[in-house]
């Protein structure tokens, strides 16, 4: 069964991308790792692929990205705060206890003329995909 989560919410100036990478770390577990991509535009997918289940990728570069590719591990994807991060995505492979979260990411096909491709796919995932996004483009 596939699930994926959309919410949207009004942002508040008072929330923080540190506080919020901490209390995710701290929940995670020790052993998990903030990769932090400064670089446009394949330091993102490399980010992804070094990263493994628990990770949080955190993006501070703006800029349109290549195919974002999930497969298999259960990562938190995250734009900093001012950060316009646009791509098209596919999360794959999921196992049901595995859960991917998106956010402050905008989702494009690679061709925005073509309809019939959606920019963030769900593909063989038992486990959640969450994307979580703002009326105003903040997280």
């Amino acid at each position: 069964m596939k699930h994926l989560a959309l919410r949207c919410r009004i942002p508040r100036p008072d929330r923080s991308v540190s506080v919020m990478l901490t209390m995710l770390a701290a929940s995670a577990g020790a052993q998990a790792r903030v990769w932090v991509v400064t670089s446009a535009p394949s330091g993102l997918q490399s980010a992804i692929d070094s990263a493994t289940s628990g990770d949080t990728v955190l993006v501070k570069t703006s800029g349109n990205y290549a195919e974002l590719l999930v497969d298999g591990k259960a990562l938190t994807v995250i734009a900093d705060v001012g950060v316009q991060v646009s791509c098209e995505a596919t999360v794959q492979n999921l196992a049901a206890s595995q859960r991917v979260c998106l956010r402050g990411l905008s989702f494009i096909p690679a061709d925005p003329f073509d309809r019939n491709t959606p920019g963030l796919r769900a593909v063989n995932d038992q486990g959640t995909v969450s994307v979580f996004i703002a009326l105003d483009g903040s997280f």
